[in-house]
């Protein structure tokens, strides 16, 4: 059974690393937990006479940020075709990087297409790029490509460019969300055959809606951020996505609050208490004056007014 983790909020089974390394290209990127990750592994190496390193040639990080330097993983690509059990495999990290070469891509994309059992969710902030290089194809049943935004500007940007691809299932990821994003004019079409509203003779409206629900977009995830540093989410920025969602049928997952948990909010887990001497790094008071708190990602947790939204594509089980 694929996307069995989803109690733990996660919308994928098992993480393919087809390549290493990557570089900052948006706000977003600024605190990349897979950078953090691979800052990890990095500081493994560093200073190392080149000799003694087998499993990375260069660092692939600078004070825990990607610096560009990327390599493909061969020795990884063939592990779905070994894999008899179906999951749904997210692919790290973006394979449409600048330096990944076409010829990588589409024979990534070859394996995915062989390997039926399973899925495969291709994230990119590089969607340009996944136009360029897939743009002209026939779309595979078990690819589904997502872009990632963060912000109303990368949406009006990206979002178009991902519509552009044919593909099975087309996703959004709003992660970090870091400001309010309105999804209306990709989640909703306009009705041609609008009809102002009027009444009839025995006095009853009449009215048809002027937009009818677009099948364009068939996912939409959105989480806070996480790590040192993180920048917490606006309750009503998740709501609002949340709402947009529900009232054009878009499937909705919501990852979590990241570091930051909202105040008002119900059902937090047990966290450490607030001091005086940590308030101010603690505490973030909002314009609007809702307060947010920071507890760590595992308090915060991922309830959304009080209940989990794990919603997966039409047609998934």
């Amino acid at each position: 059974m694929m996307f069995d983790r989803i109690e733990k909020g996660l919308y994928w089974d098992r993480l393919w690393r087809l390549v290493d390394g990557c570089a900052p290209c948006s706000p977003g990127c600024e605190r990349c937990w897979s950078a953090r990750y691979t800052h990890r592994f990095d500081a493994r190496y560093v200073g190392q006479p080149p000799g003694d390193v087998d499993a990375y040639e260069h660092a692939f990080t600078d004070g825990s940020r990607f610096n560009g330097i990327v390599r493909l993983r061969h020795d990884k690509l063939e592990l779905p075709l070994r894999t008899k059990k179906p999951q749904a495999w997210l692919i790290l990290n973006d394979l449409f990087h600048e330096d990944v070469p076409q010829a990588s891509i589409l024979g990534m994309r070859d394996i995915m297409s062989r390997a039926e059992n399973h899925i495969f969710l291709v994230l990119t902030k590089r969607i340009n790029r996944a136009v360029e290089f897939w743009g002209d194809k026939k779309p595979i049943k078990n690819i589904w490509i997502g872009v990632t935004v963060c912000s109303q500007q990368e949406a009006d940007e990206k979002i178009p460019l991902l519509l552009q691809i044919p593909v099975a299932v087309r996703w959004v990821s709003l992660e970090p969300m870091l400001g309010k994003i309105d999804l209306s004019k990709w989640i909703w079409e306009f009705n041609e055959n609008y009809q102002p509203p009027r009444f009839l003779d025995e006095g009853e409206r009449y009215n048809v809606n002027p937009n009818i629900p677009s099948d364009e977009i068939q996912w939409v995830i959105i989480g806070g951020e996480t790590g040192p540093g993180a920048r917490p989410m606006h309750p009503d920025w998740a709501r609002s996505v949340r709402d947009q969602c529900q009232a054009a049928g878009v499937p909705f997952f919501f990852k979590g609050w990241g570091e930051w948990y909202p105040a008002g909010e119900k059902g937090i887990s047990k966290f450490k208490p607030i001091t005086k001497d940590d308030s101010l790094d603690r505490l973030y008071l909002w314009p609007d004056r809702e307060i947010s708190m920071r507890v760590g990602k595992k308090a915060a947790g991922r309830l959304l007014d009080g209940r989990e939204y794990s919603e997966l594509p039409k047609g998934v089980k």
